[in-house]
């Protein structure tokens, strides 16, 4: 569906958010990976959370990003919009309740790399309760207030309206596809996969016809385009990794294997990794899921005997960002010298800045990748002893 045009051409790396609130006008294109601007002119005074958890469990450094959000002289405020009171909306200055799938329609599609895929249709089942309204009822409201109301959704198109659109959007690239109201009585729509995808087709039937965006119009293993970014490209703070190679190759990075092997004070790698019981840090606060699959740290049992846990102990996991207490998961099954945490838990915090829920991003850090500014959260050292 046509989304609009955003004025504004100005981007930063999703990962570099914090950045923009602690120091945005510093904050360069060299530097910082900023487009379609030399850098920022104001960092980001004002933001929108919904549906999200990122301010206290799907960030890096969850100690620092508190620490940044507290200071109401950088972001000076938060509005969030949810409906479950996320340790995220806990940091907001304001809060709306945002309704559910059960109190708004939807269509929901599914579709994998297999032969079938689905199409769901999520019909409302009741009127939101108490103050809840739709996120699309929310913003229709501001626009009308601020005097475009008709832009946005013709003034008074409902969360029903709008997913018939969308339905017969659909329909005019695939005819095949139910209407709106027959996929109400099938509720669901399971049809085939297109056809097998050919990466790079064109290219590959013709070369010359179909050449790639790249110097040589070709497939290339050297790229001269990182090798002249590399002689230009600035670091904040650089650390070791923080280089762009134009082949692939293996740098020694910071917090990793090299300097594990020397740190005396961390010793142990930290990486995380998905659980059963969430999905990301959803229905990480279901009282069956967790008494069902509990928050547990995997550690090596060579790693576990020499500082005398066993499996099942509550365990300390802590580095100069931060300290978790959790479960300790004692398993061959896990290399020596790495412990990985279940990534996405709730964070429970006592009185000493101990979070008990197990949070991963506890123990992380907010310096990214050197090319692309994004995520590195799987380079941490800690140490590890028994609660």
């Amino acid at each position: 569906m046509d989304d609009g045009e955003n004025p504004v051409e100005t981007t930063i790396s999703c990962y570099k958010w914090t950045d923009a609130i602690d120091h945005g006008p510093e904050m360069t294109a060299l530097k910082d990976g900023v487009r379609g601007k030399d850098k920022l002119d104001v960092g980001i005074k004002f933001m929108v959370i919904y549906g999200s958890n990122m301010l206290s469990s799907q960030h890096g450094d969850i100690n620092r990003t508190r620490k940044i959000l507290d200071d109401d002289s950088k972001c000076e405020f938060i509005l969030g919009m949810d409906n479950q009171m996320t340790a995220s909306m806990k940091l907001c200055d304001l809060v709306l309740p945002d309704t559910t799938t059960s109190e708004r329609w939807d269509l929901i599609p599914s579709e994998y790399t297999g032969e079938l895929a689905y199409e769901i249709m999520a019909e409302k089942a009741i009127e939101p309760l108490y103050e809840c309204r739709s996120a699309i009822d929310v913003t229709a409201e501001i626009a009308r207030r601020m005097g475009i109301g008709d832009k946005f959704s013709q003034g008074k198109k409902t969360t029903e309206d709008w997913a018939r659109e969308i339905q017969d959007v659909t329909r005019k690239d695939n005819p095949e596809f139910p209407t709106f109201d027959e996929l109400r009585k099938m509720r669901v729509y399971r049809y085939p996969s297109k056809e097998h995808v050919v990466p790079l087709k064109e290219f590959r039937e013709d070369p010359k016809a179909n050449p790639l965006d790249t110097p040589s119009g070709k497939i290339e293993l050297y790229s001269s385009q990182l090798a002249e970014l590399a002689k230009t490209w600035q670091f904040p703070n650089p650390l070791p990794g923080d280089e762009i190679t134009p082949i692939p190759a293996y740098v020694p990075t910071r917090e990793g294997v090299e300097e594990a092997r020397t740190n005396k004070k961390y010793p142990l790698q930290v990486i995380g990794h998905h659980y059963k019981s969430r999905t990301h840090s959803t229905y990480g606060n279901l009282s069956k899921n967790r008494e069902a699959h509990p928050q547990k740290a995997w550690i090596n049992t060579a790693d576990a005997k020499e500082r005398g846990i066993q499996n099942g102990d509550q365990v300390l996991i802590f580095n100069d960002r931060g300290k978790i207490q959790t479960q300790a998961f004692v398993s061959p099954r896990i290399a020596p010298g790495v412990v990985s945490v279940p990534q996405g838990a709730w964070v429970e915090w006592d009185k000493d800045g101990v979070d008990h829920g197990g949070a991963m991003n506890v123990l992380t850090s907010l310096h990214t990748t050197p090319l692309s500014k994004g995520n590195g959260q799987h380079t941490n050292l800690a140490q590890v002893k028994k609660a």
